[in-house]
């Protein structure tokens, strides 16, 4: 049960093997910590131990949690950010198993998601 608490780009990497089921269970036990998703991309990138696994979250959560609460409230756009990678590391994990209607869905979004911010950096460039 715990696994399915876990953000969908973990549960695809479980579910596609790329992450072991074990490091699976180490993440949804440290659902609260603020450098999950940092520590999960690490694990992507070069596999480590569940034993280094479970030292890089503790010494994550003991670095982030200052530094969170800092970087959020300086950058308010930074949880986008944040949910942007997760969108596109889900998508790169995927075995293709999106409907193509919620591909089109998301891809408008993103379009008009872009379409604001190109408004608001033009914006931006005429207050300087």
């Amino acid at each position: 049960m715990s696994l399915l608490k876990l953000s969908p780009d973990i549960k695809a990497a479980v579910k596609h093997g790329t992450l072991p089921l074990s490091q699976g269970y180490i993440f949804a036990a440290n659902l609260d910590n603020p450098g999950l998703m940092e520590t999960f991309n690490k694990v992507l990138a070069a596999p480590m131990t569940n034993v280094e696994l479970e030292k890089a979250l503790a010494a994550c959560k003991l670095t982030k949690k200052t530094q969170a609460k800092t970087k959020t409230e300086n950058k308010p756009l930074v949880k986008f950010n944040l949910a942007i990678k997760n969108i596109k590391t889900s998508l790169t994990a995927s075995d293709n198993s999106f409907q193509q209607s919620d591909l089109e869905t998301l891809r408008d979004d993103l379009k008009a998601l872009t379409d604001l911010v190109e408004q608001q950096l033009q914006v931006a460039s005429v207050a300087r």
